[in-house]
């Protein structure tokens, strides 16, 4: 995915959107911190003062990044920034650089839980301070394009269910073999983060805090638990959906949902 889509996240219309929020970031913007680093345009480098510009102060705004290109300053990029709560102490497994040199995915894991990839919004800020093969502290969150209440699941072919249905009819001798061709599935309780590609990912769990807010478009906040270690750690995170995402969908506490999502991370510093 593009900022185009994680624009489009929050506002289908992106270009309205767009364009409402860059001037109101560049002129009421708050500096978020600056940092010397290399930018890249794909035809040179140079050293700039980067400076990230973020508005309005709720949980999610839109950041803009701004350097400084041939004596003037200009917004090299920007997109929505969504805060997050929880500190999760994660292994830096690679760090991805974006081709402008500010922007960087990290791909991380969780000691007996796997790996997934988050996309740094202030890696111009974090970039000194990450290391491969090291941990690190991060604070998690996640845009979503797509939210919605998990439905009940139940199998109809395959090894599984092969498996549930004769353990279903041991323990219900009485039942007629023929008339098993549905087992079902309960989602509730489950934390389950799968990635995808340029820090997306798929996340099922179950929501424990619910809060909506208008940063220029309703959005509300899920938060709950998307994975779980063998070392009775867990992976929380904010999850933040617009109108447009949960599509008439109203999230309340205790709700199991799946969603398809951006993910954020930025060290706890």
């Amino acid at each position: 995915m593009t900022h185009g889509d994680h624009w489009a996240a929050i506002d289908p219309d992106h270009e309205r959107l767009i364009e409402e929020m860059l001037s109101i970031v560049g002129t009421k913007g708050r500096v978020v911190g600056r940092s010397n680093t290399v930018v890249e345009d794909g035809e040179r480098q140079w050293e700039s003062e980067v400076v990230g510009l973020r508005y309005p102060a709720d949980p999610l705004g839109f950041l803009g990044l701004v350097v400084a290109r041939d004596g003037r300053r200009e917004m090299w990029t920007a997109f929505p920034h969504a805060e997050g709560r929880s500190r999760s102490t994660l292994i830096v497994e690679r760090i991805e650089p974006e081709g402008n040199g500010i922007e960087a995915v990290i791909h991380v894991g969780m000691p007996d839980a796997g790996g997934f990839s988050v996309s740094d919004p202030l890696y111009f800020l974090d970039k000194d301070h990450l290391e491969e093969g090291r941990e690190a502290a991060f604070r998690l969150s996640a845009v979503a394009y797509g939210l919605r209440k998990c439905e009940p699941v139940s199998l109809t072919g395959g090894p599984l269910f092969e498996m549930l249905r004769e353990e279903y009819l041991e323990e219900n001798p009485d039942r007629d073999p023929a008339e098993v061709t549905a087992i079902p599935i309960s989602v509730a309780g489950t934390a389950c983060l799968f990635p995808e590609e340029d820090a997306d990912a798929q996340v099922m769990f179950r929501v424990d805090e619910v809060y909506t807010f208008d940063c220029g478009r309703p959005v509300t906040r899920l938060s709950g638990v998307v994975m779980r270690s063998g070392e009775d750690r867990e992976l929380r995170i904010d999850v933040y959906a617009s109108a447009p995402a949960l599509d008439g969908y109203v999230p309340r506490v205790g709700d199991d949902v799946q969603a398809v999502v951006w993910m954020q991370g930025v060290l706890d510093r």
